[in-house]
């Protein structure tokens, strides 16, 4: 009963996506290898997507729920998990004591699950907004299309409450950093500066904010894999400096992620002991 399930074949290897809410869990399974001697990789989707992003005045959280759905773009090579996530609505005393109703998000993968991205919603707010705890409100299915390059999702997912069906078409853009700094996604004056480069044992970061508001620093390493939640809140327009300790880390490449309601800005850091 408490069980949800889809799957694929790609590329002659078996993908599995299930959701377990007595076990309040959702797994990716990939199977490598041949019938009847498989190797399986499993995947914890709810850790892979617990992230967020703004969207004008939205913050989506797109950590899975429930309703999960796989599917593939055999020219970008990119695998996609769907499901029910949800989203707030701030204003500005930034109150974010619940959530204002829920959507589809996803996350993706272009290298055969070695390393996982948040995507862009995959639903709207506005066709079917619906409550978070109308647990029989958002089954989905989706198929991907590549156009010119770009990946689209076309699905189709059902609002049971309201006894609708709702078709979506979104481009699947990554939203996690990878292994690139990018400081051009509208948040420019905010300035992050991380201090020093090349670190041993701990580093800072600094920014300034022209408006106060909702915060989000998160620590990722050069697979664009999420290390640490670094600081999530409310702050109010100033110059912040907020440390970070790397006495625990192996050395290499990790990325900082600022994310406001003005977008996301990344900058990086190098370990070297």
């Amino acid at each position: 009963w408490w069980h949800e399930i889809d799957g694929m074949v790609i590329n002659d290897e078996p993908w599995t996506v299930q959701t377990d809410l007595d076990a309040d869990s959702m797994w990716v399974f990939h199977a490598t290898g041949s019938p009847g001697s498989w190797t399986w990789e499993v995947y914890n989707a709810r850790a892979l997507g617990s992230c967020s992003t703004w969207v004008g005045d939205t913050l989506y959280y797109c950590c899975p729920s429930q309703y999960p759905s796989i599917s593939y773009d055999d020219v970008s090579g990119m695998v996609l998990v769907s499901y029910k996530a949800n989203y707030y609505i701030g204003d500005e005393a930034e109150t974010w004591s619940y959530m204002n109703g829920a959507h589809i998000g996803g996350i993706c993968s272009t290298d055969n699950g070695a390393t996982w991205r948040i995507s862009y919603p995959l639903s709207t707010l506005n066709n079917g907004e619906i409550p978070w705890g109308d647990w029989s409100a958002t089954e989905v299915a989706h198929r991907l299309a590549n156009i010119n390059g770009d990946v689209y999702s076309y699905g189709i997912w059902v609002n049971a409450t309201d006894l609708n069906l709702y078709f979506e078409v979104s481009r699947v853009i990554d939203l996690i950093p990878g292994i690139e700094e990018s400081s051009n996604k509208g948040v420019n004056r905010v300035n992050l500066q991380i201090s020093p480069t090349i670190i041993r044992d701990f580093c800072c970061t600094e920014f300034a904010l022209q408006t106060s508001c909702n915060v989000l620093l998160k620590l990722y390493d050069a697979t664009g894999r999420l290390v640490e939640t670094i600081f999530n809140g409310y702050l109010k327009k100033s110059t912040h400096t907020i440390n970070i300790n790397t006495s625990k880390l192996t050395n290499g490449i990790y990325f900082v992620s600022l994310e406001t309601k003005k977008g996301t800005q990344t900058a990086k850091f190098i370990i070297a002991r």
